[in-house]
């Protein structure tokens, strides 16, 4: 079964400025925040939308009446005066500059354009800040796990507290004959022999105390409606299968594209009041995929055993739509496996998550993940 998780963020196509009978409005920043410019001074209002909560305040004295000319900007016949009715947009144009129009889609008068962009500076980049970390979202890609949820041990008292071993490097990375090599196969057999212990008391215990029970059913709604509730910066597809009467979840996971992750990081003229452009390069664009598809699995495969304690494995595979050399089709590809235990998840310090680099942390489970010379995630087979 497959289900979606949703967040559509919006950063401004514009930010409204009034200019009213008794003074101007102007709308900056975030939805209920507000500034009134009139003849009895400048009033801030801050509201919390759909609670009818708000807050004013006077924040100077109120300025001499003015009134100005006709732009050049403005159409034929038309006045921009500050004490008329006038309805201004701050829009944010695609290359990053601001755009002051009035209702109609005209430039704004220039005397009146250099009141709003003088009097509203720290405002205009408040807003700025915002639509640069949107339109760039770097970091929301490269840190969707720091919100993963800490899981407990498993119900009940089947459960073995001692946690798995962790696996060495694998002695077949290292050169034959090497030093390296010669310590890597040492630990590896240490490894295995303790391992084989540990198997051997997880087993016992089991069988005197019993393991945890739950019904499939129960374990898989449970889960379902986990992954449900979490806000996704994007559209993603999560099917999910149980096995082993819930115990164990297997879960197909839609990464997006290399391609639909920012390109480029935006950064602010605090000078000009615009947004700048920086593309970043092929290698960091790679590197930024590879940690953030690390990331979702890492983040799911966190949801899933905090749905339900009755979960003692979980199988993440993470695939992609690549079009096919072989045969010019879109054809999903898996780019990501890995199979955690949840006693080997237990050894993650979830007080510390800021800390977890997630392609480090997937890489210490049963991990399937390939890259080609240049960097890019290659096709694999999971594991399931």
């Amino acid at each position: 079964m497959g289900f979606r998780f949703s967040k559509r963020i919006r950063i401004m196509p514009g930010v409204r400025l009034n200019l009213g009978l008794k003074g101007a409005s102007l709308s900056l920043g975030p939805r209920g925040a507000a500034v009134t410019v009139g003849k009895r001074g400048v009033h801030a209002h801050v509201g919390i939308p759909g609670t009818g909560l708000s807050y004013g305040k006077r924040l100077n004295s109120p300025p001499p009446a003015r009134s100005t000319r006709s732009g050049p900007s403005s159409p034929p016949g038309a006045a921009v005066d500050v004490a008329g009715e006038i309805d201004v947009k701050i829009k944010l144009q695609p290359d990053g500059s601001i755009a002051l129009t009035d209702e109609n889609g005209w430039l704004l008068d220039e005397r009146v354009e250099a009141l709003v962009r003088t009097r509203y500076r720290d405002r205009i980049l408040v807003m700025l800040d915002a639509a640069a970390a949107e339109r760039g979202a770097i970091k929301e890609q490269l840190e969707v796990h720091l919100s993963t949820p800490a899981a407990g041990p498993g119900e009940g008292t089947g459960h073995f507290p001692v946690p798995k071993p962790l696996k060495p490097e694998d002695p077949r990375k290292f050169a034959p004959a090497t030093a390296a090599h010669q310590e890597a196969t040492a630990r590896w057999g240490q490894y295995m022999e303790t391992l084989a212990h540990w198997r051997a008391a997880k087993a016992e215990h089991e069988r005197g105390h019993g393991a945890p029970s739950a019904s499939r059913r129960d374990v898989e709604s449970m889960v379902e409606r986990r992954l449900a509730a979490l806000e996704w910066a994007r559209e993603t597809i999560v099917s999910i299968e149980t096995g082993e009467e819930g115990r164990l979840i297997l879960a197909d996971i839609d990464l997006p594209e290399i391609e639909a992750l920012p390109g480029s990081v935006w950064k602010v003229d605090r000078r000009g009041l615009q947004l700048t452009e920086k593309p970043l390069a092929e290698a960091v664009k790679r590197r930024v995929y590879e940690r953030h598809v690390h990331a979702v699995l890492f983040r799911i495969a966190g949801e899933i055993f905090a749905a339900s304690a009755a979960v003692a494995e979980v199988r993440l595979g993470g695939y992609t739509q690549r079009s096919s050399v072989a045969s010019g089709r879109i054809e999903e590809e898996y780019v990501l496996f890995v199979r955690i235990a949840r006693e080997e998840w237990g050894t993650i310090d979830f007080s510390r998550v800021d800390f977890v680099d997630p392609v480090a942390a997937l890489s210490r489970f049963d991990r399937r993940c390939a890259k080609d010379r240049s960097g890019h995630l290659r096709a694999i087979t999971p594991a399931f």
